[in-house]
C-alpha cells in the first residue's frame, strides 16, 4: 500500500472545520496544561473542569463531522490507516470527555488531545484508502466498530497507567510535586 499526499485538498468548508478543530484541541490542551506548568492547584469544582473541557468537546463534535465526511461514502466505509487512526483518537477524546463528567481524568487530555490533532492532520492530508463494501454484513460493521472502540479504551488505559506509574515513582522518592 502506498501512501501519498492528497492532490486535492478538498472543500474550503472541510478545511475550515479541520482548522477549527485543531485550534480547539490546542486550546483545550493548553488549558489543561496551564495549571501543571505553573504548579497551581486545579479546582475540583465540576464547573471549572467543564470550562476546561468545553473546547475539547466542541473540537470532538467538529472532528466527528470531519470523520463522517471522510469515512462514510456511497461505495462503503473508508477505513484506511489514517482514517482508522483518526477514528480511534476521536473515540478516545469522547471517552475522556464522557469519563470526566464523573471522575477527574481530564489530565489525560494533555497527552491525548495532541494525538487527536496529529491523527486529524494525517487523515486530512494523507491518503491510504481501504473501503469496506457498503453491502457487507452488519455483523462485520459491528465487529469493526467495536474493535475500534476497544483500541480506544486500551489506549486510554495505557496512558493512564503510564501517568500513574510516574506519579507512584515520584511519591516513592518523596517528590510529590514532580
Amino acid at each position: 500500500m502506498q501512501y501519498r499526499v492528497k492532490s486535492t485538498i478538498g472543500t474550503w468548508m472541510s478545511n475550515i472545520l479541520v482548522f477549527t478543530a485543531l485550534i480547539l484541541y490546542s486550546g483545550a490542551t493548553i488549558m489543561l496544561l496551564w495549571p501543571v506548568i505553573w504548579r497551581k492547584q486545579r479546582s475540583g469544582h465540576p464547573q471549572s473542569r467543564a470550562r476546561m473541557l468545553l473546547p475539547g468537546l466542541i473540537a470532538f463534535v467538529i472532528h466527528g463531522l470531519v470523520l463522517y465526511q471522510s469515512i462514510i461514502s456511497s461505495s462503503g466505509i473508508n477505513l484506511g490507516i489514517f482514517k482508522a487512526m483518526s477514528l480511534v483518537s476521536w473515540m478516545i477524546v469522547g471517552l475522556i470527555i464522557l469519563t470526566s463528567i464523573r471522575k477527574p481524568v481530564e489530565c489525560l487530555g494533555i497527552f491525548l488531545f495532541p494525538l487527536a490533532i496529529i491523527t486529524l492532520l494525517m487523515d486530512r492530508y494523507l491518503i491510504a484508502d481501504h473501503v469496506v463494501i457498503a453491502g457487507g454484513s452488519w455483523q462485520l460493521q459491528v465487529h469493526i466498530f467495536t474493535s475500534i472502540a476497544a483500541y480506544s479504551v486500551l489506549t486510554v488505559a495505557m496512558v493512564q497507567s503510564i501517568i500513574l506509574a510516574i506519579q507512584d515513582k515520584h511519591l516513592r522518592q518523596h517528590q510529590p510535586g514532580g
